[in-house]
């Protein structure tokens, strides 16, 4: 398992060569080019985990789910830059940031009762873990507050495009607090070889939000916030490839 440790860094690493390398001109396409790269090469290894799962089983049904996320969001990419004017680009663009929050969201969520279906209890008492989602609330409405209302206030205005980043943002406060339950689960299985497929999940969606966070706050991404990207996505890789280690039986001392 400890070989999937290294795939983050590697591919943050590529990239970051890459887009060193290339002409200023040229950046922005290549930025298209690994994002989309990025998104695919998620979406086949998150197919890949569900296959392992029955028809009815809730983790196939999580793992379907974030495939669908990641296909929606390289489409989105594929798509182009946000398009600020109502056509139908700019609805399909919209449609596709709603069905990547949504579906990620459902991911999170899909995992943490799949947990809890399995008669699994979190640490600690359920006092703490309420307090522990209102921390999360408090501390996601403080880091992605700002840029949902920012961008709300923009679409009262008659600014559309700002449809995108509302609907980001939103995605953003829900996001950070279903993770509560993943940290939970994460430190209840430590020691065992699951903690690896859910400590990836769980730092995976982390730097997703650190990720927005700086587009949020900076305003747009360039090629150096697009490594968060790069990282969260090769996050999950790795977890879609410990589960799928997990259910071939290949596992390996820790």
């Amino acid at each position: 398992m400890k070989r999937y440790l290294v795939i983050a860094p590697i591919a943050v690493a590529v990239c970051a060569v890459a887009f060193h390398a290339v002409p200023a001109a040229s950046v922005p396409a290549v930025r298209r080019i690994v994002d989309l790269a990025v998104a695919l090469w998620t979406t086949a290894a998150s197919l890949a985990a569900a296959h392992g799962f029955g028809r009815d089983d809730l983790l196939r049904k999580a793992w379907l789910a974030n495939a669908g996320s990641f296909l929606a969001n390289g489409i989105l990419t594929f798509s182009g830059d946000p398009v600020t004017v109502v056509s139908l680009l700019f609805v399909l663009q919209v449609v596709l940031v709603v069905a990547t929050n949504v579906l990620a969201v459902l991911t999170i969520w899909t995992f943490g009762y799949a947990y809890r279906s399995a008669g699994i209890e979190f640490p600690g008492s359920a006092r703490k873990r309420r307090a522990s989602t209102l921390l999360a609330l408090a501390v996601a409405a403080g880091l992605a507050g700002v840029p949902f209302v920012k961008a709300c206030i923009e679409v009262a205005r008659g600014e559309l495009g700002s449809i995108i980043a509302a609907a980001s943002s939103a995605g953003d406060i829900a996001t950070f607090v279903v993770l509560v339950p993943i940290f939970f689960a994460v430190l209840a299985l430590r020691g065992g070889l699951l903690v690896w497929t859910w400590s990836f999940l769980f730092a995976s969606n982390a730097l997703f939000l650190v990720y927005d966070v700086q587009v949020g706050y900076g305003g747009t991404a360039n090629e150096w916030t697009d490594l968060s990207l790069v990282a969260a996505s090769a996050l999950c890789v790795s977890a879609a490839l410990a589960q799928r280690r997990i259910l071939v039986h290949e596992e390996e001392p820790i």
